[in-house]
């Protein structure tokens, strides 16, 4: 079952600190229960994501009706993106995908040739991210 009690192992979302082997949480903190299969070190990085995701979307004011240039939707980070921003009304795709509309944000997971694509796509004023890319290659930015 779901139900958590004493010495269960569990990943607490939005919790700023270190690995412990015990932690005292407050009622109503969010906490998922791993099972015994899944190994502490993968089991840590299951709340990392979707609150990147979040401090993401939220730092860069994306609301409903904007859209979101993203490479890398397959990662955690980026499916991460992807749900939150579909739950919030927000359009995320590839930058081929979004196109013309125009996106506030472009977030580049990977780093691959998509980063001009990805700077194409902004609007006047939008806000190009780099995030862990998985490319030693150099970046540069399209000129206007």
């Amino acid at each position: 079952s779901g139900t958590l009690k004493a010495g269960d192992r569990a990943v607490v979302a939005g919790c700023q600190g270190a690995w412990a082997t015990k932690v005292v949480v407050g009622r109503g903190a969010f906490l998922a229960k791993v099972p015994a299969s899944i190994p502490p070190e993968a089991a840590a990085t299951f709340a990392e994501g979707p609150m990147a995701a979040y401090q993401i979307l939220k730092a860069n004011g994306l609301k409903s009706g904007d859209v979101v240039a993203l490479d890398g939707k397959s990662t955690l980070l980026g499916s991460s993106v992807a749900e939150l921003g579909k739950a919030w009304g927000i359009q995320v795709g590839s930058a081929e995908a979004v196109g013309t509309k125009g996106a506030k944000l472009a977030l580049s997971l990977v780093g691959t040739s998509s980063f001009s694509a990805l700077a194409n796509s902004l609007v006047e004023g939008g806000t190009m991210l780099v995030a862990v890319p998985a490319s030693a290659d150099a970046h540069f930015l399209p000129r206007a």
